[in-house]
């Protein structure tokens, strides 16, 4: 309790029955305004796993149902986006007060620039995870290879590595990854369906 997860992607359907009382104020950076909401559904599919309400008798639980969630949209509504907003969005986490900044997106070089935020946010205390991509091979993806940053890997239902999720020696921790069942946006989004659905992914585990 009292820890926010600022989730850095395409933002959070904000009225979701199984998040909207987890939700604080966030950031559209595409956009310019202060309403996140997600066009594309991969950031409210990552909101709910980290956090869904328990007990309320609908849906799924969060594995941290006690935090709190801050969409920042960095990510249009085709999940594109540019270091240039990534980098916006993780000082506006870090200056808002986040504990936590999330991030399942990558590409596959660096920039001075996001190496800078994340210095940013790490002299704040803010822990910065990231998604170690997931073309299943032994090759870096950025954010996920900066230094000061934990890079999440995907498991499968056995426990093994999921056959997508990339490797390497900059990889901190691993994390179920593959057919994980979670909130979908309550309306049509690039999601396979609406209100909850499974899908797979390093960001899954992130």
């Amino acid at each position: 309790a009292g820890v926010e997860v600022a989730v850095i992607d395409t933002g959070i359907d904000l009225k979701h029955p199984d998040l909207v009382d987890k939700i604080v104020p966030g950031w559209d950076i595409v956009d310019n305004d202060d309403s996140p909401m997600d066009g594309q559904g991969h950031g409210t599919h990552r909101s709910g796993i980290a956090a869904a309400s328990t007990n309320n008798k609908i849906g799924v639980s969060g594995v941290a149902p006690n935090v709190k969630l801050m969409g920042v949209r960095v990510l249009d509504d085709n999940g594109s986006g540019t270091y240039a907003d990534v980098t916006n969005g993780i000082l506006w986490a870090a200056e808002h007060g986040a504990h936590v900044i999330s991030m399942s997106l990558g590409g596959p070089s660096s920039s001075e620039a996001l190496v800078d935020a994340i210095k940013v946010a790490n002299e704040k205390d803010v822990l910065v995870v990231a998604a170690m991509g997931n073309n299943g091979r032994e090759v870096e993806s950025y954010p996920a290879a900066i230094p000061g940053v934990m890079a999440i890997g995907a498991t499968d239902s056995k426990d093994k590595k999921a056959s997508f999720s990339q490797f390497g020696k900059w990889i901190s921790v691993t994390a179920p990854g593959v057919g994980i069942l979670s909130t979908f946006p309550t309306y049509a989004s690039g999601m396979p369906g609406k209100d909850y659905g499974s899908i797979s992914g390093t960001s899954m585990a992130t």
